[in-house]
């Protein structure tokens, strides 16, 4: 999880945050175009908490080709 794995470095991520734009970019995109995620309350907390934004990046399917000589 980022959370654990930046845990050791959250003052400078803090510090960081006071004159820049942290991001937290996450993507998703399914076959259908149906679906989504769940961003549990704790996790929003912990990452507002190092002064990231999150961005999240939706994948549309992609259109299906049909052959016209078919």
């Amino acid at each position: 999880m980022l959370v654990a794995l930046v845990d050791g470095h959250r003052e400078v991520l803090t510090s960081l945050s006071a004159d820049s734009d942290l991001e937290l970019c996450l993507g998703f995109g399914s076959e259908n175009g149906q679906g989504g995620c769940v961003l549990p309350a704790p996790l929003l907390s912990e990452v507002g908490a190092l002064g990231f934004d999150i961005v999240l990046d939706l994948y549309p399917p992609e259109p299906t080709t049909t052959d016209a000589s078919a």
